[in-house]
């Protein structure tokens, strides 16, 4: 679920409370297309770095027109643990 990623941000990086977390923000505030734009951005700039590839999910999120927590409400996420 998207608000565990989010607590742990808050709680053991330090993430401003006030901005929710990052998923949060980023569903929220900045909104998902803008945040997939500068990352594709990035990765032009820097095709060896693996740091600003866009995630899949983030690209079938923006493709669907919905957040991360619509996606994962929706039960489109498979859940089950790789541990």
């Amino acid at each position: 679920d998207p608000s565990d990623v989010d607590v742990i941000y808050l709680y053991g990086y330090g993430f401003p409370a006030y901005r929710g977390g990052p998923l949060f923000w980023a569903d929220n505030d900045v909104g998902l297309r803008l945040v997939l734009d500068k990352l594709e951005e990035y990765f032009k700039m820097h095709p060896n770095s693996e740091y600003f590839r866009p995630s899949n999910l983030l690209k079938e999120c923006v493709g669907l027109g919905m957040t991360v927590q619509e996606y994962y409400k929706s039960g489109r996420a498979n859940l089950k643990s790789k541990l």
